[in-house]
């Protein structure tokens, strides 16, 4: 498993393509322009996801295979429109297309089987990158009437499914697999209602989610159990880094993550009242597993078999940067939805 990008030219390169990708897709004046640059993106995208071990490479195949129904599906919609074709049916078609990029219910089903089996740095690319370009083209549709109501009773159920996955789940990439279901709806909603603020949330659960694969890949962690094998102070660290950003993740005040929902709660309450009672609802589900899951991280690293020296546990720059940027943003976010209130 492998995070550093940097470790050649040739990866470079294609995250150079990704990017170049999603920009094409955002500057594009026409719909066939969207659809090339979500294609030279998931180009990029692919042969980053390709590793060495059979795991990889299946979960490569699986993204590949969905992604390509969703960009046929997205396809045949942008020719109906240029065409005339079946103009009523077109919004609706775009619409399930995007819903199958994104994984959302009844298309989640392949998002824990290909995250799950990934990299770290592929995870974090499939979870927070790709999502950009869908959620832009959300925003740009005007979804009314029964179809919006459609829309949200499958986020509704998505968010849903994120929030009990994750029951009973000690493999962390298959965790966060469940974790990016469930952010994923508040992003869609987001998208929705105001493209900036989603932009913001999208921003902040990216920074989160790279603190907390960095620290995962840095100590070779991929299951709690794995915390067993570590001793020493490495072992506290980690141990205390990760449990604040899996915290901060679920939604725990006074963590940046909670902050993010109440962000979320400012912006769409008025136009989505029902969303809003759910997926907090939901999101205490999450939070009571993600709680009793990180804190027996801790008790793993008080009885281990170590010691805890606060003195040099202050001064670890693991944790100093953990905390810093799962409390700063938070208030700095805090104070943003005062102005706004």
């Amino acid at each position: 498993m492998v995070f550093f990008i940097l470790r050649s030219y040739t990866n470079l390169l294609f995250l150079f393509l990704t990017v170049f990708g999603i920009l094409l897709a955002v500057g594009g004046d026409s719909m066939f322009s969207v659809w090339m640059g979500m294609e030279v993106s998931f180009l990029g995208v692919l042969f980053l996801m390709s590793g060495d071990t059979e795991e990889e490479i299946e979960s490569t195949m699986k993204y590949f295979i969905i992604q390509v129904i969703g960009s046929h599906l997205f396809l045949l919609s942008a020719m109906s429109v240029a065409g005339g074709w079946w103009s009523l049916e077109a919004p609706y078609l775009m619409a399930v297309s995007l819903l199958i990029k994104l994984g959302v219910f009844p298309f989640h089903f392949w998002v824990p089987p290909v995250i799950s089996q990934l990299s770290y740095f592929s995870l974090l690319v499939l979870s927070a990158i790709q999502k950009f370009v869908p959620l832009w083209v959300f925003s740009n549709m005007e979804l009314q009437g029964g179809f919006l109501w459609f829309v949200e009773s499958l986020l509704i159920i998505k968010c849903f499914v994120g929030a009990v996955g994750g029951l009973g789940v000690l493999h962390f990439r298959t965790l966060l697999s469940y974790s990016s279901i469930s952010h994923t709806c508040f992003m869609v909603v987001l998208s929705l209602q105001s493209f900036f603020s989603c932009v913001l949330y999208l921003t902040i659960y990216f920074l989160l989610n790279l603190g907390l694969v960095l620290s995962l890949w840095m100590m070779k962690i991929f299951s709690v159990s794995d915390m067993q094998k570590i001793s020493g102070f490495s072992s506290e660290s980690a141990a205390q880094t990760i449990s604040f950003y899996g915290l901060s993740l679920a939604g725990m005040p006074p963590f940046t993550g909670f902050f993010l929902k109440l962000f979320f709660l400012v912006v769409c309450w008025n136009d989505f009242p029902l969303l809003c009672v759910f997926f907090l609802a939901f999101s205490v589900i999450s939070l009571y597993y993600y709680f009793f899951l990180f804190s027996a991280m801790g008790v793993f690293s008080l009885f281990g078999g170590m010691s805890l020296n606060l003195k040099s546990f202050k001064w670890s720059w693991l944790f100093i940067i953990s905390v810093v940027s799962n409390i700063l943003p938070g208030l700095l976010i805090f104070m943003f939805v005062g102005v706004g209130l």
